[in-house]
């Protein structure tokens, strides 16, 4: 089966980025210690550092439902809560 990977694109508050940077690179390091988590990676915009890009690869759909429910990605949603003007969220099979 192929994995499952979430793509999100946040644009964050100018005054929130260090705080949010913080918060999702916590989100991510305990993310990659799940066991059907395979992959998170954090980027920010080249040309824009308040746009940042998360690759999240999990083992199947429902993995990811169990990611939502951890104590660390609850922690991390309310830590970053208002921080963001918009956000993008693309649910993507892996083909190769």
């Amino acid at each position: 089966m192929a994995h499952f990977v979430l793509i999100v694109t946040v644009e964050v508050n100018p005054g929130d980025v260090d705080a949010f940077r913080a918060a999702i690179l916590e989100n991510a390091k305990a993310s990659v210690q799940e066991a059907e988590c395979h992959r998170f990676d954090v980027v920010s915009q080249e040309d824009n550092k308040n746009v940042f890009v998360f690759y999240e690869e999990y083992t199947n759909a429902a993995a990811l439902d169990a990611h939502m429910q951890s104590e660390h990605f609850k922690k991390y949603r309310e830590a970053t809560e208002g921080m963001s003007s918009a956000r993008d969220v693309k649910r993507c099979t892996v083909i190769s």
